[in-house]
């Protein structure tokens, strides 16, 4: 569980939704060298239509955490993870979640947005972390628009200097 705050879009507000040390923690523990790769609003509107099923990356080192920002129930486009399709023997997990909710998952699951039919924008936060030689290894952000990836460098930084702040080994930026 990951508490938001309710303003999104100051400073303050931004790093409380970069860095949540009970988040941090736990990926540091999982990921010695964590560093954020880049952080992103995924939003799926009223009507939009299901994504292709697809993979992040092709290495088993990192993780994504998706935060949506409201309740997902099924008829919002929830997050599927489908680890069948990488290993037999797994459920697919459909992510309705509850908002202040998070789902974690390695960037090698398929998964895809499922359609929005509700009447209601569906959006969340979407970080990707990786060991720091997974950062350039596995750069989807090189086919971004070059403000995204700059953004994407400025989160990296932001995150570092949080980590660094609150006591916590993580890795610095690129």
């Amino acid at each position: 569980h990951v508490a938001l705050p309710g303003v999104l879009f100051d400073a303050n507000a931004t790093d409380q939704l970069l860095f949540n040390r009970e988040v941090a923690t736990a990926l540091v523990a999982a990921l010695p060298d964590a560093m954020l790769a880049f952080a992103s609003l995924i939003h799926s509107a009223v009507g939009a239509s299901e994504q292709a099923t697809h993979v992040d990356a092709r290495r088993d080192d990192g993780v994504k955490l998706h935060v949506p920002l409201i309740d997902v129930t099924a008829r919002r486009g929830p997050l599927v993870l489908e680890p069948q399709r990488a290993a037999s023997g797994c459920p697919t997990v459909v992510a309705t979640t509850r908002l202040g909710d998070a789902v974690l998952y390695r960037h090698s699951i398929p998964h895809r947005g499922t359609a929005n039919d509700d009447e209601v924008n569906r959006t969340a936060l979407d970080f990707s972390f990786f060991p720091a030689d997974g950062v350039a290894l596995n750069d989807y952000t090189r086919d971004f628009l070059p403000e995204r990836v700059a953004d994407a460098r400025a989160h990296r930084v932001r995150f570092a200097e949080l980590c660094a702040a609150d006591g916590l080994r993580c890795a610095g930026a690129d």
